[in-house]
């Protein structure tokens, strides 16, 4: 429990300083605003797509599985 409370406060400490060296970098104009939102788009879509492609992978693995028992 406690090493969960301790992984999730690292998390949250280095996402926190992530994010506030981006915003200082593009406050001096050493990354483009938009190569970040870019970025961040692309995560977003990646992550969207692993989602819908895991779910009927999982669902082929668990028939072909069954079929094999069967």
């Amino acid at each position: 429990m406690k090493l969960q409370l301790i992984a999730g406060i690292c998390k949250s400490t280095v996402t926190l300083v992530m994010k506030a060296g981006v915003i200082l970098l593009c406050l001096k104009g050493v990354i483009p605003f938009h190569a970040i939102l870019f970025l961040l788009m692309a995560g977003g879509i990646i992550r969207f797509m692993a989602r819908i492609i895991s779910f009927p992978a999982t669902v082929l693995s668990i028939l072909i599985l069954i079929g094999m028992l069967l």
